[in-house]
C-alpha cells in the first residue's frame, strides 16, 4: 500500500491515488482488508472510485483477499451520501466501472431514484468473535434495503445481522439484546457539544482536524434492552463500531447504551461518550497459518490461527505462536520457546533469524529427548522447516538463515544451516 500511494516511479503510468492522500493504517482479517488513507481534501467521485478500485486490485494480488473497505479520515465518505460497501477487484475495464458506478448513484441521488419500492444490494462486512472470544474477525455479508431507507434504519439492520450470528464464528452479542429504540442520528459536533462542555485547556477525547474537508460526520446512538445472558461489553462495541461505521457513510462513533436491572442506560463508552473505529485496531483478528507435525512426524500441516492484525506481518510473533504449539499438545516441540529467539530481522526477500546461544545444543536435545512423540529421525527436519516456513508465510519472505548469537551455523545433524533455507511445500499439508 505505500507503494501504491507514492505512485509509479516514471513512464506513461499515472498514480491511482490523488497527490494528497497518504496511507494511516491497514487492517487484514479474514474476509476484508480494512484500508485508511489521510487526506486534506476530498476527491472527486471519480478519483475516489478510481483510488477504490486500485486498492483492491492490490490487495488481492499481495494478500488473496477478496475484497477491501476504504476509509478517508477516519471514515467511509460514500459516494453521493450512499454507501459503497466492499468492494471486490473490478471484471471490467476502468472506465467502464467509474462510468457504470457514477450513472448509478447519481441516479439514486435523484428524487426518483429514492423512492420507496427500489432496493440496494450492497457488502457489508460484519464483525464476530473468534473460539476464544478474544479478537474481532471480518466476515462479508449481502446487505438489502429500500433506497429511501436513512441509517438509523440501516444501523438497525446491520444490529439484526450481527444479531444472526455466523456459522463458522462466535457471536457477538446475546440473542435477546435487541434494540429497546429506534437508532438516533447526531451531528457530531452536536454530540461532542452535549458530552463534553467546553474546557479551559480545550481537551477533548475526540479531537478534530480543523484542516481536514469533508461533510459533516455524525454520530449514531444505540440503546439496547437488558439481555439475559452475559456479554464482552469490549467485543460487542468493537463489532458494533467497526460494523457500522465501516458502512455507512460519514459515521465517525456510536454511542452503545446497555439498559440496567433498574430501567437505567449504561454507556459502555464511559468518559469517552462514544466509540470510535480507532478503539479497537488492536481487536481485529487476523488468520495465519502455521507449520505442526501430525502425531507420526510424517508431515507439517497448516494449520489456521487467529491473531491480532497488528503482528500478522511479525515473523518473530509468528515463532511465538509457532512456540505456543497447536491446539492438540500431543505434537509440540519441547524444550524450545521464544525466549531463545535473539532477535528477527528482514532485508529484502530474506529474514535473518538469530538465536540465543545455547541454541545448537537445545537442538541435538530435541533430538534425543523422551518428552517427543515424534520419530528421532525426523525431529530436527521437521523443527527447521515448522521455523522456516511458518516465516515464509509472510509474503515477500522466501528465505530464513539462521545465526546463533550473530555467529554462522553448520550441521547439526542432517540439515546444513550455513546458507539461507528456502521453504519446503514438500512435507506441507494444507488443513486450512
Amino acid at each position: 500500500m505505500e507503494a501504491l500511494a507514492r505512485g509509479p516511479s516514471g513512464g506513461v503510468l499515472r498514480p491511482s491515488l490523488p497527490d494528497n492522500m497518504s496511507l494511516e493504517r491497514v487492517e487484514l482479517s479474514q474476509d476484508a482488508c480494512n484500508v485508511y488513507l489521510l487526506s486534506s481534501s476530498l476527491p472527486d467521485a471519480r478519483a475516489w472510485l478510481i483510488a477504490r478500485a486500485a486498492v483492491a486490485a492490490t490487495i488481492n494480488e499481495a494478500e488473496g483477499v477478496g475484497s477491501i473497505n476504504l476509509y478517508l479520515n477516519g471514515v467511509e465518505p460514500g459516494l453521493n451520501g450512499r454507501a459503497l460497501g466492499a468492494i471486490s477487484p473490478i471484471a471490467e475495464g476502468l472506465d467502464t466501472y467509474v462510468a457504470s458506478m457514477q450513472q448509478e448513484y447519481d441516479t439514486w441521488y435523484t428524487e426518483a431514484g429514492t423512492e420507496a419500492g427500489s432496493f440496494e444490494e450492497r457488502t457489508a462486512t460484519l464483525y464476530f468473535t473468534d473460539f476464544e472470544g478474544k479478537l474481532l474477525i471480518a466476515r462479508n455479508s449481502t446487505v438489502n434495503y429500500d433506497r429511501s431507507e436513512d441509517e438509523a434504519g440501516i444501523a438497525a439492520l446491520l444490529v439484526a445481522k450481527l444479531l444472526d450470528g455466523d456459522t463458522s464464528l462466535e457471536p457477538v452479542m446475546p440473542a435477546d439484546m435487541t434494540l429497546a429504540e429506534p437508532p438516533v442520528i447526531t451531528p457530531e459536533e452536536e454530540m461532542l457539544a452535549s458530552l463534553f462542555p467546553p474546557s479551559e485547556d480545550g481537551d477533548t477525547p475526540h479531537p478534530q482536524d480543523p484542516n481536514q474537508e469533508g461533510p459533516g460526520k455524525i454520530i449514531i446512538t444505540l440503546r439496547f434492552k437488558h439481555p439475559s445472558y452475559d456479554y464482552d461489553p469490549n467485543i460487542l462495541a468493537g463489532a458494533l463500531t467497526m460494523t457500522i461505521a465501516g458502512y455507512i457513510p460519514n459515521v465517525a462513533g456510536l454511542v452503545i447504551s446497555v439498559q440496567q436491572k433498574d430501567g437505567t442506560y449504561h454507556n459502555l463508552a464511559g468518559a469517552a461518550g462514544y466509540f470510535a473505529r480507532t478503539d479497537f485496531t488492536d481487536f481485529i483478528g487476523s488468520s495465519i497459518y502455521l507449520p505442526f507435525p501430525d502425531a507420526e512426524g510424517s508431515m507439517l500441516h497448516r494449520v489456521p490461527r487467529a491473531v491480532s492484525s497488528k503482528i500478522s506481518y511479525d515473523p518473530r510473533m509468528r515463532l511465538e505462536e509457532l512456540f505456543k504449539g497447536p491446539a492438540d499438545p500431543g505434537v509440540l516441540y519441547p524444550l524450545f520457546s521464544a525466549e531463545d529467539i535473539n532477535s528477527v530481522y528482514v532485508t529484502g526477500n530474506l529474514a535473518v533469524l538469530n538465536w540465543k546461544s545455547g541454541f545448537s545444543e537445545k537442538l541435538v536435545a530435541l533430538i534425543h529427548t523422551d518428552e517427543s512423540n515424534l520419530p528421532a529421525d525426523r525431529r530436527e527436519r521437521l523443527f527447521i522447516y515448522s521455523v522456516v516456513n511458518a516465516i515464509t508465510e509472510i509474503p515477500g519472505i522466501q528465505r530464513v538463515w539462521m545465526l546463533e548469537d550473530g555467529k554462522k551455523l553448520g550441521t547439526i545433524k542432517d540439515i546444513y544451516l550455513g546458507n539461507a533455507l528456502l521453504r519446503n511445500p514438500g512435507i506441507m499439508i494444507d488443513d486450512g
